[in-house]
């Protein structure tokens, strides 16, 4: 999206991915995140992150089946919900605490805190996400919680539906009210062929 004074990106698959900045546990690399926040800022974009709550050394813990990635290598190799997820809340307010813009913890040089934040994407595609409804719901639901604790002006956005196709629109008729009171902006993904119409 672009407008005169502001640009808005959303990075897909982005670096906000908890493999990527933890890759071992408690070691965490920063570099790839922030070239991309210094950039955004470089260039007035407003940036509409989005959370991925997979880390390869977390989900072998619990013995998770590896997966075909979407993007390649340079993914994850697993895409199911978190084994611990107070291993996941540590990585999650590491992050939003990173580019808050709260003056503490922050990222040296940041100007342009990160407010928006997408937690997932496409959770009803497999290849995007490999958990049931409930597991989708009980990520979303803590992710939005622990994201508005750390920092409650935080703009929390649904995580993407893809589309209109009656499978899509066929999960998120379940899923919708489930986490309807923790999001603040609905995404809705125009995806469509010749057959397809919004």
């Amino acid at each position: 999206m672009r407008g005169k004074d502001n640009q808005w990106v959303r990075p897909h698959p982005g670096p906000f991915i908890w493999n990527h900045i933890e890759k071992e546990k408690g070691k965490f690399n920063w570099e790839e995140a922030d070239k991309y926040v210094v950039y955004a800022q470089e260039h007035n974009q407003t940036i509409l992150a989005t959370i991925w709550p997979h880390a390869n050394w977390e989900q072998k813990s619990c013995k998770r089946k590896k997966v075909k990635s979407p993007f390649g290598k340079r993914f994850t190799k697993y895409l199911s919900k978190p084994c611990s997820m107070d291993d996941y809340k540590n990585f999650l307010v590491k992050l939003v605490d990173r580019y808050d813009g709260d003056g503490s913890n922050d990222m040296p040089g940041l100007t342009k805190p990160i407010k928006y934040w997408d937690v997932m994407n496409e959770p009803e595609f497999k290849m995007f996400f490999k958990g049931s409804k409930e597991d989708f719901i009980e990520i979303f639901n803590f992710s939005s919680k622990v994201i508005k604790e750390k920092q409650p002006d935080a703009v929390i956005v649904m995580a993407g539906a893809a589309g209109m196709f009656p499978e899509s629109k066929k999960y998120w008729k379940s899923v919708l009210p489930k986490i309807k009171d923790h999001f603040d902006i609905a995404n809705i993904h125009h995806i469509s062929g010749p057959r397809w119409t919004m």
